[in-house]
């Protein structure tokens, strides 16, 4: 019961601290693109390349 208790105070707080709540709108959606990437390295590279654009753009 206190750990219901506790974990209901948390997911209160987090609620009210505005960046927290408002943080799925911050991050860019995820986009898998059109072609599937076995390689994971070459998957990272055009995230972190797009969120490169995103935040040259004023966005990040």
């Amino acid at each position: 019961m206190a750990a219901d208790l506790c974990s209901l105070l948390l997911a209160a707080v987090g609620w009210s601290y505005g960046p927290i709540r408002r943080l799925e709108d911050e991050l860019p959606d995820a986009d898998p693109g059109t072609v599937i990437v076995a390689d994971k390295d070459r998957i990272q590279d055009e995230a972190d390349r797009r969120l490169a654009e995103l935040a040259d753009a004023g966005h990040g």
